[in-house]
C-alpha cells in the first residue's frame, strides 16, 4: 500500500560541509550528498548535478528543482529557484513547438541526402533549409535542427506551419552533431539532448 506520508519527490540537499551532511542525515526522506566548493552560482549548479548522477540520486531525463542562495555560502539566504533537465546537452538555439521528439540524427545538405539519406522519423539536420528540400523535410522529419537562426526563417516557417519541433540558431550543427546517433529534441528549452530523454 502506498504510504501517503512519504513526500512524492525525491529530495537531495548538496552540501560541501561534512558537518551539514552528517546533520541532514536525520532530516526525514533527505538523501545528504557532501559536495565539492563552488565559486559562482553556474559552477554550483553544474557540479551539484554532476555529483548526484555520479551517486545515482538522480538520472538522465530527470527533472530537477535546484533552490539555492546567492550569494554562496551565506547562511539563509535560500533565494534562487530553477528547474534544469539532466542530460547531456549537444546544442542549443531557439526552439520552436511544444512537443518534444526522439530520433535519429541525419545530417542533410544534398539533394541526394534528402531523396535518400533522410528517413521518416528522423531528426533532420541542415545548416540552411532551402525551399527546394522543404517538401521532403516535411514529408519524412519528426523534427528539424537548423543552424541559420531566426523566427522567420524558412526552418522557422516549416516548423510553425507543419507542426514540426523546430531548434533554430544551432550553431554548428552540421559539424559537431554526430550523424545517426539518437538524440531527444525540446524546442520548449531550445536544447537536444543525447540519446531518449523523457522531458
Amino acid at each position: 500500500m502506498f504510504d501517503q506520508s512519504q513526500p512524492w519527490s525525491k529530495v537531495v540537499a548538496m552540501s560541501r560541509l561534512e558537518k551539514s551532511v552528517r546533520m541532514m542525515q536525520l532530516y526525514w526522506c533527505v538523501e545528504p550528498i557532501l559536495g565539492p566548493y563552488s565559486a559562482n552560482t553556474d559552477e554550483m549548479i553544474e557540479l551539484s548535478l554532476q555529483c548526484a548522477l555520479h551517486n545515482g540520486a538522480i538520472s538522465d531525463g530527470s527533472s530537477v528543482v535546484i533552490t539555492a542562495g546567492v550569494p554562496i555560502g551565506t547562511p539563509g539566504s535560500t533565494n534562487l529557484i530553477k528547474v534544469v533537465t539532466v542530460g547531456n546537452k549537444l546544442v542549443s538555439g531557439t526552439g520552436i513547438g511544444r512537443r518534444s521528439v526522439t530520433g535519429k540524427l541525419c545530417i542533410c545538405s544534398t539533394a541526394a541526402d534528402f531523396a535518400n539519406k533522410l528517413q521518416k522519423g528522423d531528426v533532420l539536420v541542415v545548416d540552411v533549409l532551402n525551399d527546394e528540400f522543404v517538401p521532403a523535410a516535411s514529408a519524412k522529419a519528426a523534427a528539424i535542427i537548423a543552424e541559420e537562426g531566426g523566427l522567420t526563417s524558412s526552418t522557422a516557417i516549416v516548423g510553425i506551419t507543419c507542426g514540426l519541433p523546430v531548434i533554430v540558431g544551432a550553431a554548428r550543427a552540421t559539424s559537431t552533431l554526430p550523424d545517426g546517433a539518437l538524440v531527444t529534441v525540446d524546442p520548449v528549452s531550445g536544447d537536444v539532448y543525447e540519446g531518449d530523454i523523457n522531458l
